[in-house]
């Protein structure tokens, strides 16, 4: 798993000064707004129905993109569950823990199901869900392995110890959230974390990853 990383001044313009001759808006100007976009309208249909979608890495960007939205289920209707979908190939610990974090701090039961894939932090994510709400269907993939450092690795030699400290720590935390959450123990883990280990959703489910494997969305009822 890798790890990732206003308009001071405001100019006054024209158009923010009422005029006296200015023309109360007709119908013909209302037509002129544009509607929202199919794409729009579909996410805030979604949203309302409080589905929340990973499809794309674990980074800054779509992990504050899931907290607010977390967040905002969260205060207009507390406790109401939650189905997060995943399709993702991992990316950021911290992006992803952070979201992990939002997810146990919310009242809102949380369930996950992954369709597609959910590897290296994906995998993770997907065991966010409330404990017995951890699904996948039936022919997604599942990948865990160790945190990675990527790209070239330049300093000093005592910065780069404490970059593969941090890392031993990252790995220690990755081991006992799996066991928390798996039931597996320490040598287990660890020996499934050591390389890419790659799961069928049926794998997945017997590794303990999976509350259930599922064919129809009545099954997540």
């Amino acid at each position: 798993m890798m790890s990732s990383k206003r308009d001071l001044f405001h100019r006054p313009s024209l158009l923010n000064f009422k005029s006296e001759t200015t023309m109360p808006k007709n119908d013909q100007d209302q037509d002129s707004i544009p509607p929202p976009k199919t794409e729009e309208k579909i996410d805030r249909a979604l949203l309302e129905a409080r589905r929340i979608f990973l499809s794309d890495a674990v980074d800054s960007n779509t992990a504050a993109d899931i907290i607010k939205k977390l967040w905002y289920l969260e205060l207009t209707a507390p406790g109401k569950p939650i189905l997060f979908v995943i399709n993702s190939p991992g990316g950021s610990v911290d992006s992803g823990f952070a979201i992990w974090d939002q997810i146990k701090m919310i009242s809102s039961p949380v369930t996950t199901l992954v369709t597609g894939l959910a590897a290296s932090m994906g995998s993770v994510l997907s065991l966010a869900g409330a404990p017995k709400r951890r699904f996948a269907t039936p022919n997604s993939r599942f990948m865990i392995h160790q945190p990675l450092i990527g790209g070239v690795i330049k300093g000093q030699a005592t910065d780069l110890e404490i970059q593969a400290k941090e890392m031993l720590k990252t790995r220690n935390t990755l081991i006992e959230l799996y066991m928390r959450e798996t039931g597996k123990d320490f040598a287990a883990i660890e020996k499934a974390i050591d390389r890419d280990t790659w799961m069928s959703a049926q794998e997945a489910y017997e590794f303990g990853l999976l509350s259930g494997v599922v064919e129809s969305y009545k099954d997540l009822s």
